[in-house]
């Protein structure tokens, strides 16, 4: 698989996405230049119908039908990454700008067409895949992800076998979801002592899911021990941050204690957590913030994120 996507991502994409989109909704011209443009790299940008002419009408036309003309039986399209993970990376910037009833019909469509020739199927569920849910994705957009899922688990015309992965996936990426309640668990303290995160009372509670010895873990470690305002809530004891290990019980005999207000060092004995997929920990260290009842407020979150979300809530007391 090409890596278009990684080699050309930032503002040079979103600049380029942005123009095709802003050309369409605009002009509603398919040809001459317009036409020209979208040929370039061999992939045709659907007509937009001259009667519609409210932007948020041609927008939703565009993005609904933006699959219509590609043709996914010719391989040829099909695996060459110039065109068609060019068109699939421009159609992923555009997504976000839609109303959610569009992004939903739009992503079945693709889906939908793509399955009329198995080869392309794999292809394009693989770009999916790696825009969407890769941890390192630039534009990693877990809800669009999931209605790629729900679409291609619910397909009559795919095999059983090739939904294998997707069934599996969906079901993790549809766990531990914002607006949730988080999925209960136990852990282990120092001297072996145990509890539960839901006997871990807090206002809001920080899960931090980490391995001592990889470097982003420390870098986002740094992050939460110098925000302020996770800080702030931490002094005022309504935040506590829950330093999970994962992977059993760790090297040395102990966890090491970290002797700030709010921090919990902790460790999952029996692996619960990995080996019955509790949580989507696709990547380390993962960070969700959840609120006094346990509900999920952020997922997959960063450090930044949470002290974006916490702003002002210190001093609101």
């Amino acid at each position: 698989m090409g890596n278009i996507f990684y080699k050309r991502c930032g503002l040079l994409l979103v600049a380029v996405a942005s123009f095709l989109f802003l050309v369409q909704c605009k002009t509603g011209k398919s040809g001459g230049t317009d036409a020209a443009r979208t040929e370039s790299y061999g992939f045709s940008f659907p007509e937009i119908p001259s009667s519609l002419t409210r932007p948020e009408e041609r927008q939703a036309y565009l993005m609904e039908h933006y699959w219509e003309k590609f043709d996914f039986s010719d391989s040829a399209l099909v695996f060459n990454p110039q065109i068609s993970e060019q068109a699939f990376a421009d159609f992923v910037v555009l997504l976000p700008a839609c109303p959610p009833s569009t992004i939903t019909i739009a992503i079945a469509q693709l889906f939908k067409l793509a399955g009329s020739d198995m080869a392309a199927f794999r292809y394009f569920y693989q770009l999916a895949e790696k825009y969407w849910y890769d941890p390192n994705s630039p534009v990693r957009n877990e809800e669009h992800f999931l209605i790629a899922l729900q679409t291609v688990v619910n397909m009559p015309s795919i095999p059983e076998i090739e939904k294998t992965r997707p069934q599996r996936l969906l079901a993790l990426v549809s766990r531990n979801r914002p607006g949730q309640a988080a999925t209960d668990f136990r852990f282990n303290l120092n001297g072996q002592k145990t509890s539960s995160l839901y006997k871990t009372n807090a206002d809001f509670l920080i899960l931090y899911f980490n391995n001592p010895g990889c470097e982003s873990c420390a870098a986002s470690r740094a992050g939460l021990l110098t925000a302020p305002n996770i800080g702030l809530l931490a002094e005022q004891g309504r935040l506590r941050i829950l330093s999970l290990y994962p992977d059993g019980v760790p090297e040395s005999s102990s966890v090491p204690v970290t002797h700030i207000p709010g921090w919990i060092d902790a460790y999952d004995a029996e692996q619960a957590i990995l080996n019955q997929n509790l949580y989507d920990l696709k990547a380390i260290p993962t960070l969700y913030l959840l609120d006094k009842d346990k509900k999920v407020l952020l997922k997959d979150a960063s450090v930044g994120q949470i002290e974006s979300y916490l702003q002002g809530l210190g001093s609101a007391r």
